[in-house]
Order: C-alpha cells, then sequence, then structure tokens
C-alpha cells in the first residue's frame, strides 16, 4: 500500500506519532517530491532507512523539519477525489476536489431577483473542506490566532482590537452547550475572524502571508491576476461564491435542491432545539460532491462582496463580448459579504443551492460559520 494511501486520513495530533510503514523509503521520495533538499534526503539514507518504524519527532528533529513534516501530514494528504468520499466517512479535516469546468449557477424558476438568470462559469480546479471548520480544528489556531498580527488583515486587526476579540462569540459565553462541542461547527465569528483562521491554516502550510496582506482586505492585485481571471495566492481561503454554489449544489445544476428537487435531509428549521449538528452525524447524507451539511447547520461566510444584480451582470457579460465568466469573486466593493448554504435556524426555503443572502463582515452570529477553500 502506497505511504499517501495509508495517510490518507491522518489527524494533526496523530502525525508526531510512530508511525508503522512497511517501507520507509516511500517518506524519502515523497519529500523529495515536495521539495526537500537532496542533502537532507542523502543524510537519512545514511542513517539507516528504510526500517520499519519511524520516531516522527526525534528524527526530524534533528532535521529541523517538524514543520515540514507537520503541513506535509496534515494538509496535503486530506483532499480526496469525489469517489473518495463515498467509500465511509471522511476524517474531519478532509477537503475533496472539485474539477475545473464550466458550470450553470443562479435559479429561473423562483421568485428571487437576485438569483436570476441562471448562467454559466467558468472555475479553475479547488479544493473544499467536506466538513465545515468544527470548533475542535479552531481550538487549534485560536491562541495564536487572536494574539499574532501576521494571521489579519489591517481592517480585520484593528477591528479586533477595538472590538476585543479574544475567541469566537459564543465561546465566551455560558449557555451555548448546543454550539461548543468539538465536532460541532464553529460559530460566531465575524468574516475577519473566518479568514484569520484561514490564513493560521496557510501558514501550517508553509504559505507565509504577509507579502498579500497589504490594505484593507487581501490586495486583490496580488492575490488574483485579473487579466488572466486566476488566482495567485495559493493558501487557504474563503470560497468564493460560484465555488460554494457548484460544491453544495454536489453536481446537480438547475436542481431547486443538492438532492435533486426535493428537500431531503439537512438539518434546518430547529427554532425549538436551538443548537447546530456535529458535522459528521451519519443521519445527513454527503451530496453528489462528498459534502457533509453541504446546505443546512450553518450558513458559511463566503468571499464575495454581495451584489443584488450580480448574476445579472455576470449573464450580460456571457451574452456580450466579455463570454463565460472565468473564474468570478464578485463586486469590487461593497457593505456586506456573501454567505450561503442556509443554517439550523431558517427554514427549507434557505437550503436551495441558489439562495444568496449576505451579512455585514463584522457580524458574529451563532448560524455563521466557515468552510476553506484553495486553488489547485
Amino acid at each position: 500500500m502506497r505511504l499517501k494511501q495509508k495517510l490518507i486520513s491522518f489527524d494533526a495530533r496523530e502525525a508526531f506519532e510512530i508511525i508503522e510503514i512497511p517501507e520507509a523509503g516511500e517518506i524519502l521520495d515523497l519529500l523529495e517530491e515536495k521539495g526537500m533538499n537532496a542533502d537532507v534526503a542523502a543524510q537519512l539514507r545514511v542513517w539507516g532507512l528504510p526500517i520499519a518504524k519511524i520516531l516522527i519527532p526525534r528524527l526530524f528533529e534533528k532535521l529541523k523539519l517538524q514543520g515540514f513534516i507537520q503541513r506535509f501530514f496534515r494538509h496535503d494528504l486530506m483532499i480526496l477525489t469525489i469517489e473518495e468520499t463515498k467509500n465511509k466517512m471522511p476524517e474531519i479535516g478532509a477537503r475533496v476536489e472539485i474539477s475545473g469546468g464550466r458550470y450553470i449557477l443562479g435559479y429561473d424558476r423562483g421568485n428571487e431577483v437576485d438569483e436570476k438568470p441562471e448562467h454559466t462559469v467558468e472555475i479553475s480546479p479547488f479544493a473544499i473542506d467536506i466538513f465545515t471548520v468544527t470548533n475542535g480544528q479552531f481550538r487549534e489556531g485560536a491562541a495564536d490566532l487572536y494574539r499574532f498580527r501576521e494571521f489579519w488583515t489591517a481592517q480585520g486587526w484593528q477591528l479586533k482590537e477595538e472590538k476585543e476579540w479574544i475567541q469566537p462569540k459564543l465561546w465566551e459565553k455560558e449557555g451555548t452547550q448546543g454550539f461548543d462541542g468539538d465536532n460541532q461547527p464553529v460559530v460566531g465569528i465575524s468574516w475577519y475572524e473566518a479568514f484569520a483562521y484561514l490564513i493560521w491554516r496557510s501558514k501550517q502550510d508553509g504559505i507565509d502571508p504577509q507579502d498579500f496582506l497589504t490594505d484593507s482586505f487581501f490586495d486583490v492585485g496580488k492575490i488574483y491576476d485579473k487579466e488572466n481571471k486566476e488566482w495567485i495566492w495559493k493558501g487557504w481561503r474563503l470560497p468564493t461564491e460560484a465555488e460554494i454554489e457548484i460544491a453544495i449544489r454536489g453536481g446537480q445544476e438547475g436542481a431547486k435542491y443538492p438532492w435533486n428537487d426535493v428537500v431531503g435531509r439537512a438539518h434546518y428549521g430547529q427554532s425549538f432545539e436551538r443548537a447546530t449538528a456535529e458535522v459528521n452525524d451519519s443521519k445527513f447524507p454527503p451530496n453528489g460532491y462528498g459534502l457533509r451539511h453541504s446546505v443546512g447547520n450553518v450558513w458559511i461566510w463566503g468571499y464575495d462582496w454581495y451584489g443584488e444584480f450580480y448574476y445579472a451582470q455576470l449573464r450580460a457579460a456571457q451574452l456580450g463580448a466579455a463570454g463565460v465568466a472565468k473564474n468570478p469573486i464578485g463586486l469590487e466593493n461593497g457593505n456586506n459579504r456573501v454567505v450561503r448554504g442556509g443554517c439550523w435556524l431558517y427554514t427549507s426555503l434557505y437550503l436551495r443551492p441558489a439562495c444568496r443572502r449576505f451579512y455585514e463582515p463584522v457580524i458574529r452570529e451563532y448560524y455563521l460559520g466557515l468552510r476553506g477553500a484553495k486553488s489547485l
């Protein structure tokens, strides 16, 4: 069995424990593929590899490669194909790869103006979290996240200081047991906190964000190539509105719900129970792309500024000289950020993949969460 297959579901806490592998030389091959210095690889071989067991902490402390190994086991091997998500419940932290291509977004059969008209977009391949980010995952980064400026946009850090954000809103309150479990989605976070967490996650992958964080939010000219319509930033980020709709549709283009034209099983309309469901609760089936709670449970923040007539603008461009929009990222500026997917509190009307809603980016409500995305 290939090492990559054996480690596909490795948890961050397990990555520094003893790993049993039949042929440790595979580690060298994979590290070399990832760009490890050839001299270091040669030194490992001198030390007597391959061996039956490797003590990750001791061996790689000597090589000062802990960060590299942590990133390698923790994130890169967690991106699954759609087919791989169907065999069993993935580990929390796993992501699924969505193929690039042309997709139809919007919904013409409803009454909501901002969902019309249906239009085609072209999207590059991307990965997105199978599960919404949990309290447990967010806690891994929270200690650093709320202490260090490097993970924040300038405006986000200013707001954090002014409003004295030191943790998600619901962690600060008593009586929030319906929302604070390790496997429940983190909620009560603003758009800025959601993005800061994903910058922190990118830093764990060895990507330094400081060349990009130069203004009130990511400098679009530095993270996104406007001329070629491609992402320059290869770290984790909030998914665009187009990416979210594609992912939560799960291949059901033109359908009312991710399960075609029926509501299906989702966590919604819980105004009396007032609690989120665990992200890996098996009674809620995945959509066609393997996403769990693709709709319902919590709204997820999108990258884009919201525009009521943005879909109409994309359709007009499609019919005009501009043609099909490639990797659209929303309006240049605005007052509200997009949220998609519905939540535990709202009715089934908001579970429709085409449903577009928005909040001010400073809002910290108990139905707002996040998924991470990255360009591939």
